[in-house]
């Protein structure tokens, strides 16, 4: 069974894209095209890992039982993970607003200065404004409207325009980044994901996304050169064409071609459904085996260990070892070896 099912849309730089979606008739070109945002994802991660394991790998024996009581309760858990008829549906979108939303009120860069979600743009903010507080200038409304009407050269703010679209380009940059991370997660751990685990996951993706810094050109970066101004309206005061660019305002969302970059749930074309448990949860669940454990200081030092992947982005990593620990705690013997640094 597929936890996420995805459409993702691939272009080249010249603004070409194709809709792929995730099933069994997908081609071998398609799948390449799929892979290549998470093979650039990976690999970032492999290369860190490759300098941290340089030289001679050290490993850590942890060991620790629990109570007879426990390992009902965990088996409990489990069975309550595996009722299919527990399983909700969350749309990416949806796990990753509320940290946007989140950012945006925190001033963390470049979330707070943009303010797509908590204050999106409106024709007002760049320069169509025919209210007055509730009376509306109809003349004015009118002049505007013709001019939408006959596809004239809008006569906006340009500076303040580009600031948004420019905005909506890192949105997209980032949240599909983030998009990428949580369907690899979704992928390794398969069913044994909750909604508060996914709710976690989808902040430390956002996290990790803002924290990578590189040099090649992304997606949203060749594209948002297809902003080009003058902009036209195009039919209404909903929609504006600036080039090969698309903004529209009701709501707010911009696109290339037939690509949507921001709005409408997608980000750079990319977009999903997760299933996650609505009883379960990983992290709740392998925090109480680590509370009950019968020898605390081994339990401890592998909640640190955990903790400390989570803090370096390796959220994946630190959820594997979680499941593991989850696992044997059935049994009522947890033993497992952690690769340094410890």
């Amino acid at each position: 069974m597929k936890y996420f099912i995805y459409s993702f849309i691939f272009l080249c730089f010249f603004c070409c894209n194709t809709a792929i979606a995730m099933g069994p008739n997908v081609g071998k070109e398609q799948k390449k095209a799929i892979n290549i945002g998470k093979e650039k994802n990976l690999s970032v991660e492999k290369t860190k890992e490759k300098k941290e394991t340089a030289g001679k790998r050290k490993e850590k024996r942890i060991e620790f039982t629990v109570s007879k009581s426990m390992e009902r309760s965990i088996t409990d858990a489990i069975s309550v993970k595996n009722n299919q008829d527990l399983t909700i549906q969350i749309s990416v979108s949806d796990l990753l607003s509320p940290t946007i939303i989140q950012f945006e009120q925190q001033h963390v860069a470049p979330f707070s200065s943009c303010k797509l979600y908590t204050n999106p743009p409106t024709l007002r903010d760049i320069g169509i404004n025919f209210r007055h507080g509730k009376i509306i200038d109809v003349s004015t409304k009118e002049y505007f409207e013709q001019q939408a009407r006959q596809q004239d050269i809008a006569e906006v703010q340009y500076q303040k325009l580009k600031k948004y679209v420019d905005c909506a380009f890192q949105y997209a940059d980032i949240m599909q980044c983030a998009t990428i991370q949580l369907e690899e997660i979704a992928t390794t751990l398969q069913n044994w994901i909750g909604i508060i685990d996914m709710r976690k996951y989808a902040q430390q993706a956002v996290q990790n996304c803002l924290r990578k810094k590189t040099t090649k050109i992304t997606a949203a970066t060749a594209l948002k050169s297809s902003f080009i101004v003058p902009c036209r309206w195009m039919g209404s005061l909903d929609n504006l064409r600036c080039g090969g660019t698309v903004v529209s305002f009701s709501p707010f969302s911009v696109r290339v071609g037939s690509l949507q970059i921001f709005g409408e749930g997608k980000f750079l074309g990319l977009a999903g459904t997760f299933r996650v448990s609505s009883a379960f949860s990983l992290d709740q669940t392998f925090a109480q085996v680590v509370r009950n454990a019968k020898n605390k200081n081994e339990a401890y030092s592998l909640a640190k260990y955990i903790e400390n992947l989570e803090s370096q982005g390796k959220f994946r990593k630190a959820a594997i070892i979680k499941k593991k620990v989850v696992e044997q705690a059935k049994t009522g013997h947890i033993s497992l070896s952690l690769s340094s640094p410890f």
